[in-house]
């Protein structure tokens, strides 16, 4: 558990939850519709990287523990959500959002490491 997150102020769900497949199928439907909502390779990308999520971590962290959360982010393979409506990759690089703030053409849905072997060899 990373020491940057107060167990009782996170909520958690798993694949054995119930609610987690509605919640996530509710989350692409965000995904392709956020911003422009023309079809990009990486809106395609994240739209798939969230059908695949295994957990899900509601929490708030405070701005001097960001650091550690882009650690736990990249390590966890996650993106994050945040309150202005934007998805962001570990480092917080803007994926998707409602237009403000911008897109960041450097931003990348993260890939386990297996994952980015698999793809270099092709």
């Amino acid at each position: 558990w990373p020491d940057f997150l107060p167990r009782a102020a996170v909520q958690h769900r798993d694949h054995a939850d119930p609610e987690l497949a509605t919640h996530l199928h509710g989350f692409v439907g965000y995904v392709s519709q956020a911003g422009d909502g023309q079809m990009t390779q990486p809106r395609y990308h994240l739209m798939r990287h969230v059908q695949r999520v295994r957990q899900h971590f509601t929490f708030e962290v405070d701005d001097a523990a960001f650091g550690e959360l882009a650690q736990w982010a990249e390590q966890a393979n996650a993106v994050c959500f945040l309150a202005d409506g934007s998805v962001r990759d570990p480092h917080g690089r803007v994926l998707i959002s409602q237009g403000e703030p911008a897109i960041d053409e450097q931003a990348q849905v993260p890939y386990p490491p297996d994952a980015l072997q698999r793809r270099a060899q092709q």
